[in-house]
C-alpha cells in the first residue's frame, strides 16, 4: 500500500513504513536553468536541496533511483555533469 502526502510517499512494506520521494504528476522537471545569469552558489544550493531531498526523506534502498532521478533532471536543466557529480561528492560526505 502506498500512500503520496505532501512530497513524500509512504509505503507500507509487511507492516513497515518506508519512505521514498514524491513528485505530484504535474511536475516539470523544470529547476533554475545552469546557463541562467544567477550566481553558481544559487546553482549549486538548488542541486543540494534535490540531494538532500533525496537523502533525507527516502529509505536507502530508494537512494540509488533518486540520485539518477535527479542527474537526469538536472542534464535537462543543462548543468554539467562534472558539476553534478562535484557537488553530489561534496554533499554526500557529509550525510
Amino acid at each position: 500500500k502506498k500512500l503520496n502526502f505532501l512530497n513524500v510517499t509512504i509505503i507500507n512494506n509487511n507492516e513497515t513504513l518506508e519512505f521514498n520521494v514524491y513528485h505530484k504528476p504535474t511536475f516539470s522537471g523544470r529547476y533554475l536553468n545552469f546557463m541562467s545569469l544567477h550566481p553558481l552558489s544559487q546553482k549549486r544550493d538548488v542541486l543540494v536541496g534535490a540531494v538532500d531531498r533525496a537523502f533525507l526523506l527516502s529509505h536507502p534502498k530508494y537512494h540509488k533511483e533518486n540520485l539518477n532521478f535527479i542527474i537526469r533532471t538536472f542534464l535537462a536543466n543543462d548543468y554539467p555533469i562534472k558539476f553534478i557529480f562535484n557537488t553530489f561528492n561534496s554533499r554526500l560526505k557529509k550525510h
